[in-house]
């Protein structure tokens, strides 16, 4: 049986995936998509990062998480 993978064929996906990406960024500069496209990952990095840290304030990660109306433990 002959492999499917060789260095032909990775080095036909490496320079296929290479210039979709650049046609990719060439697309949202000419649409002027670049500050909006990076404010949206900011946002949702800053959420992800938020989420983390309420799933793992819990007492145990991910059940009743703490927020900011819950109830004040005695």
């Amino acid at each position: 049986m002959m492999s499917l993978v060789n260095d032909n064929n990775v080095q036909q996906v490496t320079s296929f995936m290479q210039e979709q990406l650049n046609n990719a960024l060439d697309w949202s500069e000419r649409h002027q998509l670049r500050s909006w496209l990076s404010a949206l990952l900011c946002g949702f990095i800053v959420s992800l990062f938020h989420y983390a840290i309420v799933y793992f304030d819990s007492a145990v990660p991910g059940v009743s998480p703490p927020t900011p109306f819950s109830p004040r433990s005695k």
